[in-house]
């Protein structure tokens, strides 16, 4: 996980801001994602707030393993087959 961009932030009262966070699965399952904030209240100072996520089932993530490359084991070509065949009679 990296995160959060940006790291601090000013939150005007009223207002709301983004943090962004990357998360890299290594191995498959399911997840579930829970977080939360704290900081102080411009007005409450020096008394600190916070908040926490409580609906855990929202943010469910399911990870599947990576699907196979589907290629052909045969060569490519750069025309079809049949494009160079002269018809039969």
């Amino acid at each position: 996980m990296t995160g959060p961009v940006p790291a601090v932030q000013a939150i005007p009262g009223g207002q709301a801001r983004i943090f962004t966070y990357t998360y890299s699965a290594t191995s498959t399952g399911v997840f579930n994602f829970t977080g939360g904030v704290y900081g102080y209240d411009g007005n409450l100072y020096p008394l600190p707030v916070s908040a926490s996520n409580v609906v855990a089932a929202a943010n469910q993530v399911t990870v599947y393993q990576n699907s196979p490359n589907l290629l052909s084991p045969w060569p490519r070509r750069s025309a079809a087959p049949w494009a160079s065949c002269a018809p039969s009679s």
